[in-house]
């Protein structure tokens, strides 16, 4: 199976009182930014051993949600309606936040960080309307954060959503897409390591491992963009 190119859009840098961050545009239409904050010590007790990893979604106020007319009735651990413009996450933005520390996690040495905390607040400017598509380009904005952070990580993370649309596979799937179903795939690539997987939608078996297969490949192939990205922005900082 070939790699799928995926073009994008990167920045460093581009929040001025965090400790690192990074935008990402994909074409496929997902704008993403992300802060790092950290590593920073807490209150006594509330972390132990090595350091944690914390972090937040947040879709920007003016930003269609992925399946928001489904969302527009869910309700918050208080029983109140949709907390859309808040500082308080929905329980969409919740599970994708899940999902990213998941991801992303495994490429941290928090041994280095003993009861100290990393944290990352990731605001999707511009949304796929797909789920898995989103969470892709927040996965590989946040390990680009990450080490514009100067957070000692084992390597990127890369992250890719593949969909499958009659016999074809669409990278970067939107509501436009006409997609049946999807699988994103978390990489560390040059552990050849795979760090999350999420489907959604409906997958037939014998087209399963077809689309496991492009979607890791295809987010593998991310890293060589993104390694070159950051040692030309590097040498410039310099």
């Amino acid at each position: 199976m070939c790699v799928i190119l995926v073009k994008m859009e990167l920045d460093v840098g581009v929040v001025s009182n965090a400790s690192g961050s990074a935008f990402l545009k994909t074409e496929g239409g997902v704008s993403v930014l992300c802060s790092v904050r950290g590593p920073y010590t807490v209150q006594r007790g509330m972390v132990e051993g090595v350091g944690s990893l914390d972090g937040s979604v947040h879709y920007a106020p003016f930003t269609a949600r992925p399946g928001e007319d489904l969302m527009s009735s869910a309700t918050d651990a208080n029983g109140d309606s949709s907390v859309k413009g808040s500082n308080q996450m929905t329980g969409l933005e919740k599970h994708i936040a899940q999902m990213l520390k998941d991801a992303l996690v495994r490429s941290i040495r928090l041994d280095l960080y003993p009861k100290m905390v990393i944290s990352l607040s990731i605001l999707i400017l511009q949304s796929s309307g797909v789920v898995g598509t989103d969470l892709a380009a927040a996965i590989t904005c946040g390990s680009l954060a990450l080490v514009d952070a100067s957070i000692e990580t084992i390597d990127f993370v890369t992250a890719s959503a593949v969909g499958k649309s009659n016999n074809s596979f669409i990278p970067s799937p939107s509501l436009t897409s006409n997609v049946t179903g999807s699988v994103t795939i978390a990489t560390l690539a040059s552990l050849n390591e795979v760090s999350h997987v999420f489907c959604e939608g409906r997958i037939d078996s014998e087209a399963l491992p077809t689309l496991v297969t492009a979607a890791s490949q295809t987010a593998q192939g991310l890293r060589p963009g993104l390694k070159e990205f950051i040692k030309k922005r590097f040498l410039t900082y310099r």
